[in-house]
């Protein structure tokens, strides 16, 4: 079943939340998350000229709930690099982790990401003498992320707060 029709969707809820959201909208239903398991997403090749879907995700029935067989859902996952290239700064405030900045970016950014979206990076050492220095972290989804894919260079504590792909 394909997630093809436009929705406007709320990208800071958890991602299990949209997928379904949006499922439901498209084809009338009201399901509710607490009854399925979420496969892990696959890449998916468009059979039609011109889709923008690149994403399957199977939804399994959980044995508590009310239905049965699972069903394959289509959609688009973003690209994290179209997300986080925008003119924002992201101050280091003493973060360690790319965990440590999560919250942050997740505010300033207006997504959700969850730890099972990254992966985790240690953040170059502190200098010292300059903590603010601009610093690079590169922000990479994981395989397994529902609602992202790809790879950003992110420039802590600078005005514009990127850097390449």
């Amino acid at each position: 079943m394909s997630l093809n029709q436009p929705v406007l969707l709320d990208i800071q809820l958890p991602a299990k939340e949209i997928i379904l959201q949006k499922f439901n909208v498209n084809n009338g239903l009201n399901l509710v998350v607490d009854d399925f398991d979420f496969g892990t997403p696959t890449v998916y090749v468009p059979t039609t000229v011109g889709s923008k879907l690149n994403t399957k995700v199977t939804l399994t029935p959980k044995l508590s709930s009310k239905y049965y067989n699972s069903f394959d859902v289509f959609y688009t996952r973003m690209d994290i690099h179209s997300i986080l290239s925008n003119n924002v700064t992201v101050p280091r405030d003493g973060a360690l982790v790319l965990t440590d900045l999560i919250s942050s970016i997740n505010t300033l950014f207006g997504i959700h990401l969850v730890g099972s979206d990254y992966v985790e990076k240690t953040l170059p050492a502190l200098d010292p003498m300059d903590p603010d220095a601009p610093v690079d972290v590169l922000v990479e989804m994981k395989p397994e992320s529902l609602l992202f894919f790809g790879t950003h260079t992110l420039t802590l504590n600078s005005i514009g707060g990127s850097g390449e792909e």
